[in-house]
């Protein structure tokens, strides 16, 4: 049987429509975590953000944020000189906002923070600690790889 070449274009019309509409229904499907929720406000006030990572790096003992792989854990060790140390610390995952945590600061009696990481999804990690001590306001940020 023969085609005729009216035939074949509307063959190639068509297969070319329907992957079309493939992929706009698999655009409309995809997922996209944004970095965070209102980017536009934290735009704004980003030159605080750059005065509190100053902050941090004035400290003659900064903040150490240090990821054991073997047990799992993340260590947060505070300046000894610190008393009333307060703030946040977010565990932020690039990929999957989903498994982003958010806990607050809890010392203790020798500046040490412990978190166990074990349960957590392995994949690039970011810790970024917002903390406060004696009046003034720090930003520290750290970036691991859980295995």
């Amino acid at each position: 049987m023969n085609f005729h070449w009216g035939y074949k274009a509307a063959v190639f019309y068509l297969s070319f429509v329907v992957f079309m509409l493939v992929l706009v229904a698999k655009a409309v499907n995809q997922d996209f975590d944004l970095v965070t929720e209102n980017y536009y406000d934290k735009d704004l006030s980003y030159q605080q953000q750059i005065d509190r990572s100053q902050n941090s790096k004035n400290l003659q003992q900064p903040l150490k944020i240090i990821f054991d792989r073997d047990k799992a854990q993340l260590t947060f060790t505070f300046p000894e000189d610190m008393d009333d140390v307060n703030g946040e610390i977010h565990l932020y995952k690039p990929d999957k906002a989903a498994y982003d945590l958010k806990i607050p600061i809890e010392k203790n009696e020798a500046g040490v923070q412990f978190i166990d990481f074990s349960k957590q999804a392995e994949g690039l990690w970011r810790a970024k600690v917002h903390w406060s001590a004696n009046g003034i306001d720090y930003y520290d940020e750290n970036v691991f790889v859980k295995q």
